[in-house]
């Protein structure tokens, strides 16, 4: 019997349709606090919005197990398998051939830890509200350049994924998913010549925080939240494997971009 890990939007009840499609593939859902460590599930299924597929990346990433995101939350642009869709995919599991989106990760290192992100990472200013000083850099081998020093509310680095989140709000530009870039987009600059900028991904991006004392956190896929320590330098790099998330071949990129931003 096929074990999936599951993340379910609070508040949701599992559908009959999807709860008859899950017994008819044999299928046995547990949580993320009943994932033993000798057990490795065949997938992770998602109910809910983008929020909740996100929490799921770290399982996803550390585990390399597909996604299948059913959109049941409110906008629901990586959860976009419809219900009909994700149904015929479960009950027919290791029957019918499986088709994938495969996104880059971010692998954020701060204070001596390391994360993952599929959208982005935001450095931003605390509850003060006072304006922080921001210098970010690129690195590769043994080459440094200084890009800019942002002064205003933070910075964003999204992946090609986290184009049409955070950053499409802040001004950044929204990315194919399979360009190989990042995007560093500064929030509210108080130098309004400062823009995005797109770079290569094997590129490591280098965000140095001054020694003063302002209140600056990290603030990762929109649900870690680490208050950064004066003087912290935070870098973010291309992570070692993507994520997969299951898609319907019918419904493309631009088809979920002009269903879900109305173009």
């Amino acid at each position: 019997m096929p074990t999936f890990l599951s993340f379910v939007k609070h508040g949701i009840n599992i559908p009959h349709e999807l709860s008859q499609a899950l017994a008819k593939g044999g299928i046995k859902l547990i949580a993320e606090e009943e994932l033993g460590r000798e057990e490795t599930p065949s997938a992770i299924l998602v109910l809910g919005g983008d929020g909740t597929l996100l929490r799921a990346v770290p399982y996803a990433y550390q585990l390399d197990l597909p996604i299948i995101g059913i959109n049941l939350g409110k906008f629901g642009f990586l959860t976009k398998l419809p219900l009909s869709s994700a149904c015929e995919i479960l009950a027919n599991w290791g029957k019918v051939d499986l088709f994938f989106d495969e996104r880059e990760v971010l692998k954020i290192s701060c204070q001596g830890k390391n994360f993952v992100a599929l959208n982005e990472g935001a450095i931003l200013k605390g509850a003060a509200g006072r304006i922080i000083s921001l210098k970010v850099s690129l690195k590769k081998g043994n080459t440094e350049e200084e890009v800019c020093e942002i002064l205003g509310d933070g910075v964003i680095v999204a992946t090609p994924t986290g184009s049409t989140a955070y950053n499409l709000s802040a001004g950044g530009p929204i990315i194919y998913p399979q360009s190989k870039v990042f995007v560093i987009t500064p929030i509210c600059s108080f130098k309004i010549q400062i823009k995005p900028v797109v770079v290569p991904m094997d590129f490591k991006i280098k965000v140095e925080l001054p020694s003063v004392d302002e209140e600056v956190h990290l603030l990762i896929d929109g649900h870690t939240n680490i208050l950064l320590s004066q003087g912290s330098s935070i870098e973010f790099e291309k992570g070692e494997r993507r994520i997969k998330l299951v898609r319907d071949p019918r419904r493309g990129f631009f088809f979920v971009l002009r269903e879900k931003f109305g173009w």
